[in-house]
């Protein structure tokens, strides 16, 4: 693994240890094993490591997403799969750190809240990833619609939005309620979503 990516998965695991206020580049350095500047010579400032963790969440969950869906040959498997998806999403951290993230006090969803209210340029970033997954599911959904699958009455803008809220909603509730069966109830999600929008011609 390449320095500068072994420092970005460290930043973030410090960052959702210990908070990212509470987390210096000098800590950082120290616990990669490096001098400080030499975090420096790869991140000008903590403002450009976090854009790196962006960055590398982007590239993360593309590469997941191509692994964990390729044996998907139709739209509609994808929507069953991305609901199933959502107790992973609740822990997704354990993508970023590959399972190194063991009792982390804080998620990355948290960590993306944190800097979306931090910083206007934090925010746009992390909407980009939100954005460009939306519109992907629309893609599907819309694809759905001219195969027949699914009504073509509903707006697929509006369906993407339902079903990302109820994904989203589902990995936020499950980080809440003790005890929770968040696969379960995704699955019900899914069975409930599905009957909704099913062409029943």
């Amino acid at each position: 693994m390449k320095t500068k990516e072994v420092i970005i998965r460290t930043a973030l695991k410090l960052f959702l240890s210990k908070g990212f206020n509470e987390t210096s580049m000098n800590e950082i350095a120290r616990e990669v094993g490096v001098s400080k500047p030499a975090i420096y010579h790869h991140f000008k400032n903590k403002d450009e490591l976090v854009q790196a963790i962006f960055d590398y969440f982007t590239q993360k969950i593309m590469s997941w997403g191509t692994q964990y869906y390729a044996d998907c040959t139709t739209y509609e498997q994808k929507v069953k799969m991305m609901f199933a998806a959502t107790p992973l999403f609740m822990n997704i951290e354990n993508v970023l750190l590959e399972d190194n993230a063991p009792d982390l006090p804080y998620s990355y969803n948290t960590f993306l809240l944190l800097m979306s209210r931090m910083k206007a340029t934090y925010k746009s970033r992390i909407s980009q990833d939100l954005c460009r997954t939306r519109g992907k599911v629309i893609e599907m959904l819309a694809g759905l619609q001219q195969e027949g699958i699914i009504r073509d009455d509903i707006n697929p803008e509006a369906l993407s939005l339902m079903m990302h809220s109820m994904i989203e909603g589902l990995s936020f509730i499950g980080e809440l309620i003790d005890p929770s069966d968040v696969s379960g109830d995704s699955e019900k999600l899914y069975n409930t979503f599905w009957k909704m929008i099913k062409n029943e011609n």
